[in-house]
């Protein structure tokens, strides 16, 4: 099976991947770790989908069978025990007999209290949701705390469909999406108060009640804060970074190693995108590419570079691409060939 491309989640998803972190035999761990030395530029993604597995537990794996053997075999140790201990007033045979008897009802009793975790770990886990948005389009997501999430298109979101018996709110983010997040869940949440966590490819972000945008997109963590403040945290050579984000702050990281690029922005040019508008201002022509390459799925070609970096002024419905391309080519005064998924821009 091909690895090469896939995602955090893709990871988390395959059965192999899952037998490698949570029941790791020889026959797996020669082949992730043959495979991390080959494909060492994965290195994150697989960081990130173990972390995902780590949350997301099979509870099938909680209890194994050589465990409740193991639990057995104690008590049998403790009844032989037991055997050798001489009565005061009894015979020993009798001695023995009753309390193999009495060991063995509690050993029983032990036992039924352990199957009966497993199950209640099974029935007690929430499934796992999964959205996903394909090239142009966008979708809006109800969280199980009625926090709103806006999924930009070709991106992916995850979290558990009921967070009452969970220790924390958490999603799991590829590509793009903005969030508005409740301070505390519907009253009648058990979840009331605890932390709402965003996971990305290169940080987590701790929300504190919020409107934020966050973009995964070209091997970067981007996150602009429109209200409210957030924590953004991650390892940097084996050492956990933080930084606090107030309103209107960018923070944008690009590496595993690399610290936080800060900066001041307008956040709304930043989440424009969930109004099914694209707001450029002064935008490079090299960001516009990048835009309609993360929003269409098109491949585009940028044939002098100089035209790269000129700059647009414009709001355009996300819904009308040919409008856009139309635009760009009588400002620019330069050709644009569109032909399926491929784009030329350039003379």
């Amino acid at each position: 099976m091909n690895y090469r491309d896939y995602s955090v989640s893709d990871f988390a998803a395959d059965a192999y991947f899952q037998k490698w972190v949570q029941n790791p035999d020889i026959n797996t761990t020669v082949f992730w770790e043959q495979w991390l030395l080959q494909n060492p530029d994965k290195k994150i993604v697989v960081e990130q989908a173990i972390k995902l597995l780590a949350t997301f537990r099979f509870q099938e794996n909680a209890y194994s069978q050589d465990f409740i053997n193991n639990i057995w075999r104690n008590i049998e140790e403790k009844i032989e025990d037991t055997n050798n201990v001489k009565p005061l007033y009894a015979s020993k045979k009798n001695f023995s007999i009753k309390n193999i008897i009495r060991f063995r009802h509690v050993a029983a009793i032990f036992l039924v209290l352990v199957l009966a975790a497993v199950l209640f770990n099974k029935l007690s886990t929430p499934p796992l949701i999964s959205h996903s948005t394909p090239s142009g389009q966008i979708k809006t997501i109800l969280l199980p705390d009625s926090s709103l999430v806006t999924l930009n298109a070709n991106s992916r979101l995850l979290y558990r469909q009921s967070w009452s018996t969970l220790k924390l709110r958490e999603v799991w983010l590829e590509g793009e999406g903005y969030f508005q997040v409740r301070k505390k869940p519907v009253p009648t949440a058990s979840s009331s108060g605890i932390k709402f966590i965003v996971h990305v490819n290169l940080m987590d972000i701790e929300v504190l009640g919020t409107k934020f945008n966050v973009n995964t997109r070209r091997g970067k963590a981007q996150v602009v804060l429109n209200s409210g403040k957030v924590k953004l945290s991650s390892q940097q050579d084996n050492n956990l970074v933080s930084t606090y984000m107030m309103p209107g702050d960018l923070v944008e990281r690009t590496s595993r190693t690399g610290g936080f690029f800060k900066k001041v922005v307008d956040p709304n040019l930043y989440s424009s995108w969930k109004t099914q508008h694209f707001v450029f201002k002064t935008t490079t022509m090299a960001e516009i590419v990048a835009v309609l390459e993360d929003t269409y799925g098109w491949e585009i070609q940028l044939k002098n570079p100089k035209v790269g970096q000129m700059t647009f002024t414009s709001t355009v419905p996300v819904n009308k691409p040919d409008v856009l391309l139309r635009l760009l080519a009588e400002s620019f005064k330069i050709d644009i060939q569109k032909e399926g998924n491929k784009v030329v821009i350039g003379n």
